[in-house]
């Protein structure tokens, strides 16, 4: 295999993996909530876990552009402390409500808002690939929602995984405009690190209780496994592969996150989930098929 060949499928065994570590953050916050965890708490200990553990590796491998420009300092503490906080805990609060399932389908929709709102914010082009794209996505919600109501699900948890999927989006769409020449890890260093001190002060966990031993080791693998390695994986995988091709395989987090929630919470996964995931999967990779089938793949994109 060419070098080239080895990059790609360095980049796509580590895009699966990140998938697979961001697709068990909703099962770690509902197994939080059996423990008695708080939103706040489990949130607060993620973030601030996250920061100490990934401070290390930035600082040996980012080193020469671990200082950023006060402009990209300032936008990291935008999208720490407003989309990404609010994000962050509306997706978590959604969980205590319904099934960690149903909120991690309904938070990968955003593609779908992102597509639009670019569209109309932006004059991004609608080809044919992304009208199929619509499609597929919008054929996915109607399955998770009628799905949902079906079960006549808590209206505030579907409305609070709604409010997560939206700011995720905002999220996105800030980033697109704003991030420019910026290292993209580093900057996820400080959003992680703003959305940690603004968790510390909205929520103050430390004044709330002793944790126990399960409680801490909850803490600790929600701070690890959906954020420090899922960050890390991701961000190799598109020093090998580019954003676009990372985005392709990542695609597969909601399956894991339903799989996941089916044989570690006992939830009941109906067809129409199924059916729901796959039109949503599908939707993500139909604009992006082309460059999938290309014989000759970059070793890196930015």
């Amino acid at each position: 295999m060419t070098e080239d060949g080895n990059a790609f499928r360095a980049g796509l065994i580590y895009s699966l993996l990140s998938a697979i570590c961001f697709g068990f953050l909703a099962i770690l916050f509902k197994l939080g909530y059996r423990e008695n965890l708080s939103t706040g708490t489990m949130l607060t200990f993620r973030f601030i876990i996250a920061f100490i553990f990934l401070s290390p590796y930035i600082y040996f491998t980012k080193r020469k552009k671990i200082l950023l420009h006060p402009k990209a300092i300032m936008m990291a503490a935008i999208c720490g402390i407003f989309f990404y906080g609010i994000q962050s805990y509306c997706f978590a609060a959604s969980i205590r409500y319904i099934s960690a399932a149903t909120s991690g389908l309904i938070l990968y929709l955003y593609p779908l808002v992102v597509m639009l709102l670019a569209a109309i914010l932006f004059k991004n082009r609608i080809t044919r690939e992304k009208v199929l794209s619509i499609v597929l996505i919008l054929a996915g919600c109607l399955l998770v929602f009628y799905d949902a109501f079906s079960r006549r699900m808590d209206p505030t948890g579907l409305l609070l995984a709604v409010a997560a999927m939206l700011a995720f989006s905002a999220y996105f769409l800030f980033l697109q405009k704003s991030l420019i020449n910026v290292d993209s890890t580093v900057f996820s260093y400080y959003v992680i690190g703003f959305t940690a001190l603004q968790c510390s002060f909205v929520y103050r966990p430390f004044c709330e209780m002793i944790l126990s031993p399960q409680q801490i080791l909850i803490c600790l693998l929600l701070a690890l496994i959906p954020t420090v390695f899922a960050i890390i994986l991701l961000y190799k995988a598109i020093e090998r592969i580019g954003s676009s091709y990372a985005a392709i395989f990542s695609s597969v987090e909601p399956a894991v996150t339903i799989l996941a929630a089916a044989l570690l919470l006992q939830e009941h996964i109906e067809p129409l989930q199924i059916g729901g995931m796959l039109c949503i999967i599908c939707g993500i990779i139909v604009p992006n098929l082309k460059r999938l089938l290309k014989k000759n793949y970059p070793a890196a994109i930015a």
